[in-house]
């Protein structure tokens, strides 16, 4: 499978594969230390157990990233398509898992400008006050003042997207495109 990087298409779904890969290779290994101290010294109480119980501890490390990634599912081609056919000027990411104290929030694309952050979920879990607050509020302690709006209609989200690229870009400077990388990588501190 293709490596991809946090927030690009197929990321749930690469770091899914990736998390149970190196989750059941941990385990391989886990067991066969334990196998092998039973059938070297005829007991468990031997140092390979030692072993197989700390190297229990990085692969329970991958096993829990693994359970935060299994219930949320990728981003389909087909908005993937959409956002990218509409969005000329702007940044995009997709498969965000944004986490807070309470809650991770899976948001299948977000846009970000040099004031505004659009994102999109049909997730019915998401609560858009809270996605909102966490993000605005995370982005403010960095500096950064924006406006963050989360559709749940994928209609209105991309009606926003096309009138952003419409009327927006033409008052981008240098200085607001780089405010724009800014903010972007900033949010994307946010996601797991």
């Amino acid at each position: 499978m293709k490596r991809t990087n946090k927030c690009q298409y197929g990321y749930i779904k690469y770091k899914k594969y990736q998390q149970l890969l190196i989750t059941l290779i941990g385990l391989s290994i886990i067991a066969g230390f334990f196998i092998a101290g039973i059938i070297i010294y005829g007991s468990k109480n031997n140092t390979l157990t030692v072993l197989a119980s700390l190297s229990a501890l990085p692969f329970a490390k991958t096993a829990s990233n693994l359970i935060m990634f299994l219930p949320h599912k990728s981003t389909t081609k087909e908005l993937y398509n959409s956002v990218e056919q509409r969005n000329k000027y702007y940044i995009t990411n997709y498969d965000c898992i944004f986490t807070s104290k309470e809650h991770a929030m899976p948001i299948q694309a977000v846009i970000t400008t040099d004031n505004t952050i659009l994102a999109y979920t049909d997730s019915t879990k998401v609560e858009a006050i809270h996605f909102e607050e966490s993000l605005r509020k995370f982005l403010n302690k960095a500096g950064e003042l924006v406006t963050v709006n989360l559709y749940k209609d994928q209609n209105k989200f991309l009606k926003k997207i096309e009138y952003l690229n419409s009327v927006k870009y033409n008052e981008l400077t240098d200085e607001s495109k780089e405010d724009m990388k800014k903010i972007n990588e900033t949010m994307k501190a946010m996601c797991l």
